[in-house]
């Protein structure tokens, strides 16, 4: 890596392979959009129910921003579908728009944070990163899962672009809001947790005299503890898994892996996978030498965000469905792994042979999950066009659930009312 302590940035943002990858990324981006507007169906379901609800029930600001969604709170993410509420109206799809601007979003700070962590424009060799974070491998979460689990990997690369920023008080002020936004937005909160564990560890590192950071300790402190207190007094605990035991399933593990491997859901990915894991411990092992933890702080963080996402989500899974860990939601968060293991092999090891490897990987992680994610989304419409049919003639929620063999409405009892009212 080059000296980047002169200026932001001592190189142009932008060059000509900078324009090629940008369009690449737009190009992609509309691949998305077509597989939303191909399989996504023409009303409000699953999880988006929930995250619909506070706008749809005319809830303000305060009730939209601390609704809680499963095991966490909407947020940013309710923030996020205000905002598209507001320029476009109310619609069944607006938190399909808002997602794909989050995936937008997630691309963007990629790139940003490539070009902060390696002091060179943009080029040819990061269309990786593109192939990673834009892969289909989360298909369900394109129209079926609320973008709420975006958030995760968003708020741990703002939280690693924060260390670069040079104006001390600024960059305090900055974190601290990104910490109270990251508690209640979705699992955000796991890359808070990342980012406290590592701001500490960086303070060590650092060497710096206690008086000198005194003032930021004290100010991230207070936050933390308001945060905290009133994370704690806002939270349902929602019930544990009848199914789980206490403890991390090593199955699980390897599940997740998969899946940040993009090779969870097709035959082929089972024989890819060895090889994709084994290059990613070879990478790991000879960046041993070189890689230098006070110069790679803020990638670290992301490494150790995921890990703490495995662990935190793996708690009461040894018992637990079979392929728990394979669930598409997950690879937004799981694929930074690869990513981060990327970013410290361009800075450290820009070996051709290893250029030719992580070109393989991408493209592995990209074309395993097109057939798969294809196949799921005609799957899928196909059972809900006859849930749609059965409805018509039942007007029974929940028995059209079983009937198609999907939660096409969970919780029927609570979001029938909820579902009529956004979709008719």
């Amino acid at each position: 890596m080059t000296n980047k302590d002169s200026t932001f940035w001592s190189k142009p943002f932008i060059s000509l392979n900078s324009f090629a990858v940008i369009s690449l990324a737009l190009l992609l981006l509309g691949v998305i959009s077509y597989y939303i507007v191909r399989f996504a169906p023409p009303f409000v379901i699953g999880d988006r129910l929930n995250l619909l609800a506070p706008i749809y029930l005319d809830q303000n600001f305060l009730q939209g921003f601390f609704h809680q969604h499963g095991s966490h709170f909407l947020g940013v993410t309710h923030l996020i579908t205000s905002f598209f509420v507001f320029l476009a109206g109310k619609s069944p799809f607006i938190d399909l728009y808002s997602g794909l601007f989050t995936t937008a979003l997630l691309v963007t700070l990629l790139l940003v944070f490539r070009r902060r962590y390696i002091d060179l424009p943009i080029g040819i060799n990061d269309v990786i990163i593109l192939l990673f974070a834009l892969s289909l491998a989360p298909a369900k979460s394109f129209y079926f899962f609320p973008h709420i689990h975006l958030m995760l990997p968003i708020f741990t690369l703002l939280f690693s672009l924060s260390w670069y920023i040079k104006w001390g008080y600024i960059k305090i002020i900055f974190q601290c809001i990104l910490m109270f936004l990251a508690a209640f937005s979705g699992y955000a909160f796991i890359a808070l947790m990342g980012f406290v564990v590592m701001d500490i560890f960086k303070y060590f590192v650092d060497r710096k005299k206690l008086m000198d950071i005194w003032i930021e300790i004290l100010v991230k402190g207070v936050v933390l503890l308001f945060t905290g207190g009133l994370f704690i007094f806002l939270y349902n605990y929602p019930a544990g898994n009848p199914n789980g035991d206490e403890g991390l399933s090593v199955s699980y593990i390897i599940q997740m892996l998969q899946n940040a491997t993009g090779t969870a859901w097709s035959n082929k990915g089972s024989y890819v996978f060895p090889f994709l894991l084994v290059f990613l411990v070879f990478v790991l092992i000879r960046l041993f030498k070189v890689f230098s933890i006070k110069k790679n702080i803020a990638v670290l963080n992301l490494i150790v965000a995921i890990f703490l996402f495995v662990i935190i989500s793996g708690i009461k899974r040894s018992g637990d469905i079979e392929s728990a860990g394979h669930a598409q939601r997950y690879f937004s968060t799981m694929v930074l792994l690869p990513i981060s293991v990327y970013f410290i092999s361009t800075a450290y090891l820009n070996h051709f042979m290893v250029k030719i490897g992580w070109w393989f990987f991408a493209f592995c992680v990209y074309l395993l999950p097109l057939k798969p994610a294809i196949s799921d989304g005609q799957y899928f419409k196909e059972k809900v066009i006859l849930w749609e049919s059965c409805l018509e003639k039942n007007k029974d929620f929940q028995y059209c659930n079983d009937a198609v063999e999907l939660e096409v409405v969970p919780n029927a009892k609570k979001y029938k009312d909820l579902y009529l009212k956004i979709n008719t």
